[in-house]
């Protein structure tokens, strides 16, 4: 299991680094912004929690496009380069070798995710004057979109040759669910409260699994 996570370590490092990247970008950009602003005079305490803020929600917008990527070069990475079929011919199952994929994405998409939080919950209020974070991302409802990229992007690589082709139909197909559910929660005449994001999360566990099943069962050219 060790070999397979780190072979899929190695598949995803370029995702992975990118991920760092647009995770300091997030902060540097609007912090440097900021900055010139007020040049020569350096932000006070209060302007940079309000910076680590804002840049926290812009960064959790691009963790999401993150968690895209990583799903959609999970399996059609492998296929793109025909390596698949020498995995199969290895000791490893097939359960074996979706896990292992599965846990680098999830393990770097909770640390880049952790980063945001420490940033926006611990370091953010001890530079407040007031010490109280603002600007809460709702967290079933970023969940639910995480869910819903990560499990379409998941199916579209567990069905296609090309990370590309698996991330733009993991995207329509996004789209797609989450037009339906705001249509749903607007016509529906009786309060559902969370529906679309129950809704996300439900459609992002469903894709997940029915590439899961696919990937297992399916036989490579």
């Amino acid at each position: 299991m060790k070999a397979l996570l780190w072979k899929d370590f190695r598949i995803n490092l370029p995702v992975i680094i990118t991920g760092l990247l647009l995770w300091f970008a997030a902060y540097a950009a609007i912090g440097l912004n900021v900055w010139l602003q007020t040049w020569p005079v350096f932000p006070g305490r209060g302007q940079w929690s309000e910076v680590i803020q804002i840049a926290s929600v812009g960064g959790r917008a691009l963790l999401t496009i993150v968690v895209g990527v990583l799903g959609a070069n999970a399996i059609a990475s492998e296929r793109a380069e025909r390596s698949t079929e020498f995995l199969f011919s290895l000791p490893p199952t097939r359960l074996k070798i979706l896990t292992s994929k599965f846990l680098v994405a999830l393990t770097t998409t909770i640390l880049l995710w952790l980063g945001h939080q420490f940033m926006s919950d611990v370091v953010s209020p001890w530079l407040s004057a007031n010490g109280a974070s603002v600007n809460r991302v709702p967290l079933l409802g970023y969940t639910g979109g995480l869910v819903l990229i990560f499990g379409s992007t998941w199916l579209g690589s567990a069905r296609l040759s090309s990370p590309a082709f698996a991330l733009g139909g993991g995207i329509a197909l996004c789209v797609a669910v989450i037009s339906v559910l705001f249509e749903i929660s607007r016509r529906v005449t009786w309060p559902v409260p969370d529906l679309v994001p129950i809704g996300m999360l439900v459609a992002g566990i469903t894709a997940f699994l029915v590439g899961s099943i696919y990937y297992l069962r399916r036989i490579e050219p």
